[in-house]
């Protein structure tokens, strides 16, 4: 048997051929089938033995052919895949039979990092960047966890806490310049305490405490504060109350 193969068939019809033997000379026959499969290279010096177990030989030799062929497609599908991602220039060669798949391994294998032409054809990665990219990419996952440690990803409204009188001074300001509104301390405060109930709901990413406040305020800017004002999550939403938040 081939190397990690660990199992073969076995053919009901072959019923046949040892209910036509003795119960010693089945017995001989099923102990020589397990030291042939397992690669003992038995002998059989019994020639109806020997006649019986030819046909069991021949059709175990077509499974084992059937099964290298398999493994070696798996294989190459495998390799294929690799060569699509990284160098579709040599894939396409490959699957035209213009060249080899290991022609087409080298090829890559030895190709300087190089950038997308004006063509905008996108052209393969050395095998050293390949692996200079998975790393930059760990590094970067290690990073975004350190971040999450010292501030959440998905914030919670009691996690934010008040707004600090600096970015309500902000906010006023910005109001003023882009809608010409005068707001009051206390309208930017009833719009912070509705718009973290809104936007806090555990399904946006803030790096830092700093980008929760400057996305409110590029929000609270848009807003008109009248008696009326916008849902914070559409603008395109109907008209409410301030008060209507706050429910």
């Amino acid at each position: 048997m081939a190397e990690n193969k660990k199992s073969v068939l076995v053919y009901a019809d072959w019923e046949n051929t040892f209910e036509q033997l003795s119960d010693e000379e089945a017995g001989k026959l099923i102990k020589h089938f397990f030291k042939y499969i397992n690669d003992k290279n038995p002998e059989l010096n019994d020639r109806l033995l020997k006649i019986a177990f030819e046909p069991i030989k021949q059709q175990l030799k077509r499974d084992l052919k059937k099964w290298d062929n398999s493994k070696k497609e798996k294989s190459n599908n495998g390799r294929l895949g690799n060569l699509k991602r990284w160098n579709n220039d040599l894939y396409l060669k490959v699957i035209s039979d213009k060249i080899t798949l290991e022609d087409a391994e080298n090829e890559a294998f030895n190709r300087k990092t190089s950038q997308s032409d004006n063509n905008g054809r996108t052209v393969s990665q050395p095998v050293a960047k390949i692996a200079v990219d998975v790393d930059v990419n760990v590094n970067d996952n290690v990073i975004k966890k350190e971040k999450e440690k010292s501030f959440p990803i998905m914030p919670k409204v009691e996690d934010v806490g008040e707004l600090p009188k600096l970015k309500i001074e902000s906010a006023i300001e910005q109001i003023a310049i882009t809608t010409q509104q005068t707001v009051s301390e206390k309208q930017i405060l009833l719009y912070w305490s509705a718009w973290k109930k809104q936007e806090l709901t555990g399904k946006r990413y803030y790096p830092d405490i700093d980008a929760v406040y400057s996305h409110f305020i590029n929000r609270v800017k848009q807003q008109r504060f009248t008696n009326q004002i916008r849902a914070p999550e559409k603008q395109s939403a109907p008209l409410r109350t301030i008060s209507d938040y706050l429910k």
